[in-house]
């Protein structure tokens, strides 16, 4: 279980299936290509998003929700915030399992300060544009990327 920023700014516990091998417990970098903490079977369900599953528990609790912006690490939050003046708008939901971001392929490492900008952009249109339908397309098409993963799947 991972520290993250929910609702408000409150942390909570996610719970996750483990994909990489135990390493130092503030060790909260990105995962990033061929990274060698990620265990065989880890690549596998990191790719499929199978690993995201037992988030559900996290929503049943009250604490995410299964659309929305994704948690971050608490540690990130006045990182990105420097990235986007808008950031902690994303306080004012519950994060999600999925969200507008990874349906549209920003999930993962980002490599670049633009691709996180690009991220958190569209967390926060995600925010100022909420509906059910567009609730709907966002699983679609993360049920489609479970299917058939993206590149940038690790």
């Amino acid at each position: 279980m991972q520290e993250r920023s929910g609702r408000a700014g409150k942390t909570f516990r996610i719970v996750k299936f483990r994909t990489m091998h135990p390493t130092s417990p503030d060790d909260d970098r990105q995962t990033s290509t061929g990274d060698l903490r990620i265990f065989r079977f880890g690549r596998f369900l990191r790719r499929t998003s199978l690993d995201e599953f037992p988030q559900f528990l996290n929503v049943l609790a009250g604490k995410m929700s299964v659309v929305g912006p994704r948690p971050h690490y608490v540690r990130h939050d006045d990182l990105f915030a420097d990235f986007v003046n808008e950031y902690r708008v994303r306080f004012f939901v519950k994060p999600g399992i999925t969200g507008l971001a990874q349906s549209r392929g920003f999930r993962g490492e980002m490599h670049t300060r633009e691709s996180i900008h690009q991220r958190l952009q569209l967390d926060l249109m995600y925010i100022h544009s909420w509906s059910v339908w567009l609730d709907v397309a966002i699983l679609m098409r993360t049920l489609q990327q479970v299917f058939r993963p993206p590149s940038n799947a690790r």
